[in-house]
Order: C-alpha cells, then sequence, then structure tokens
C-alpha cells in the first residue's frame, strides 16, 4: 500500500512511495523512523514489505487473525 494503487509497471524497493490512504501513510511514516534511527546511531536493520499472499487455499490475515481471537 506505500506504493499507491498506480501500477503499471513492476516495482521494486527502489520505486517510489505514494500512500494513498493513512494506513499506508503511517507505514511510510514508520518506515522513515525507523532507518533515521538506524542512520543516527549507527545500526543495523532491515525493512521488510512483505505481500499478502494470495492463491487456492490461502487463508486472508483477517481469517488467521479471527481464527487466534476465538481459541
Amino acid at each position: 500500500q506505500v506504493y499507491g494503487t498506480d501500477l503499471k509497471n513492476r516495482i521494486d524497493e527502489k520505486s517510489p512511495l505514494s500512500p494513498e490512504t493513512q494506513y499506508a501513510r503511517t507505514k511510510k511514516d514508520a518506515e522513515i523512523s525507523i532507518l533515521k534511527l538506524i542512520s543516527n546511531k549507527n545500526l543495523r536493520g532491515t525493512i521488510l514489505r512483505l505481500g499478502n499472499v494470495v492463491g487456492q487455499k490461502i487463508e486472508s490475515n483477517l481469517t488467521s487473525l479471527q481464527k487466534l481471537t476465538f481459541v
């Protein structure tokens, strides 16, 4: 979501960020904060932008969370 929704080409970690929702903007802001902290404190770190897994018989994140809630 941090890349926006107008995705005509493939995206990678060098693609410009263009968040369109408040949720996506907070993810971008969190990444910037982490990168600043890593830089200022001379730390090492990695930011992962994991996509949702889709396909046959794949449960959504919401379904997984619901199962955890009702255990």
